[in-house]
């Protein structure tokens, strides 16, 4: 499991399990459709530092955006 869910609190697992409908180990397999999974991992990670920030500012995100806040790469690719 990527580094980032290791860093995410219960509470928050909960929550992108149920916005994206699927079990956060399912979330980024290679079988499954990325985008509500992606969108609901961005959402609580940007969340986290941003108590404003909303599903819909999540859906703005690039999917190379949105896989590099996954991943870790980059704490906001919008800032750059």
């Amino acid at each position: 499991m990527n580094n980032i869910f290791n860093e995410m609190t219960l509470e928050e697992v909960a929550t992108a399990e149920q916005l994206a409908g699927v079990a956060i180990d399912e979330m980024l397999d290679d079988e499954k459709l990325k985008g509500k999974s992606l969108t609901a991992l961005v959402y609580v990670i940007k969340k986290r530092n941003d108590a404003a920030f909303t599903m819909d500012d999540a859906k703005k995100y690039t999917l190379r955006q949105a896989l590099d806040i996954v991943k870790g790469k980059v704490e906001d690719p919008k800032a750059s």
